[in-house]
């Protein structure tokens, strides 16, 4: 997107405490090695670069917040500008959990920089316990060839249900099978389950499935490439969303679900409530039995249609490519400017 805006962009590769070894030893007695080099490459990047550039770090705090402190300590004693980018949630968990050196690391960082990406506009209230540097809301958003012009034709039944994303206990994919499994008996529903995770969860769930649901209404699919999500989502009437995930930000499974006109039935967690703009699809307690009465409310309201096309339209209005952009674009010219 910088790119497309004219700008110049060098890319330095922040390591994780991960490698393409299967050794978590030499994972963990590499890592320092690592981390050297990448921060080597960038104070190199800033000793002969441009000082009017903008340093723009991809921010995900928790357990590396102290290499973000380094990347900006070294930015603003070389005289840069500085743009942390908040990238998912639990930013507030962390600080508040976290200890002394990781509370002053964190609050260097967002006090340091020249401006604050966030998002989640969840995060302001939080921010501004510790800050008063200015904060753009930056949230996902789905390109201009993927999101459909208008709602595509759904089926008037049976009732499509999807989960697309990583599976894993912390998204609760167990719950949504029992959810699929009470709605069984009151209406037709199938199940569609995209995404990958760890061999013996997808196993249990795959189980689960075959133990709970109706023969003939569940498919489980092995991941897909981003070019092809769309040809899950157009026929889809609801996506159950119960996540739990500590980290969980702005999700870009239910984004991209509401931009095809499917109607999402959430947990709170991440920034949900203010991706889906309407609480009353959103579920607090974590059980099956719940999330399956919101979905059934849904249905009998006879509003079905008219929460299709206001999450269809939401995204458009909030979480498009020809939305966001001109906006990204005049905060970094604004920045450049100062």
């Amino acid at each position: 997107m910088l790119r497309q805006f004219g700008y110049k962009v060098r890319i330095v590769k922040k390591y994780r405490c991960g490698g393409n070894t299967n050794s978590h030893i030499i994972r963990l007695l590499t890592y320092p090695f690592r981390f050297a080099l990448s921060l080597l490459q960038f104070a190199c990047l800033l000793i002969v670069g441009n000082h009017k550039a903008m340093i723009h770090i991809s921010g995900f705090y928790g357990n590396v917040v102290y290499a973000e402190y380094l990347f900006v300590l070294l930015s603003k004693l070389l005289g840069y500008k500085v743009l942390y980018e908040m990238r998912g949630g639990g930013a507030e968990q962390f600080y508040t959990n976290g200890n002394s050196f990781y509370r002053h690391c964190f609050s260097f960082i967002v006090r340091k920089s020249s401006i604050i990406f966030s998002q989640g506009i969840e995060n302001e209230k939080f921010l501004r316990t510790i800050t008063n540097t200015p904060i753009f809301y930056y949230p996902n958003y789905l390109k201009t060839d993927f999101l459909p012009n208008s709602v595509p034709v759904k089926p008037d039944s049976p009732l499509h249900i999807i989960y697309l994303g990583r599976l894993s206990p912390e998204k609760n994919i167990q719950l949504i099978v029992d959810a699929t499994a009470i709605l069984q008996k009151h209406l037709q529903v199938d199940l569609t389950i995209v995404g990958q995770g760890e061999k013996r969860y997808v196993d249990s769930i795959c189980e689960l499935m075959h133990k709970r649901l109706s023969i003939n209404s569940f498919t489980i699919i092995n991941g897909s490439p981003h070019d092809e999500v769309g040809q899950f989502l157009a026929d889809k009437h609801f996506i159950i969303f119960p996540s739990k995930l500590e980290r969980e930000g702005q999700s870009n499974t239910i984004t991209e679900a509401m931009g095809f006109g499917i109607v999402p039935i959430s947990s709170p967690q991440g920034f949900s409530k203010t991706l889906i703009g309407n609480s009353n699809l959103i579920v607090e307690d974590l059980s099956a039995e719940s999330y399956a009465n919101k979905l059934l409310e849904v249905v009998k309201s006879g509003k079905y249609e008219l929460l299709s096309k206001q999450m269809h339209e939401r995204v458009v209005t909030n979480y498009s490519e020809d939305v966001i952009k001109p906006e990204v674009k005049e905060q970094y010219d604004r920045l450049f400017n100062w």
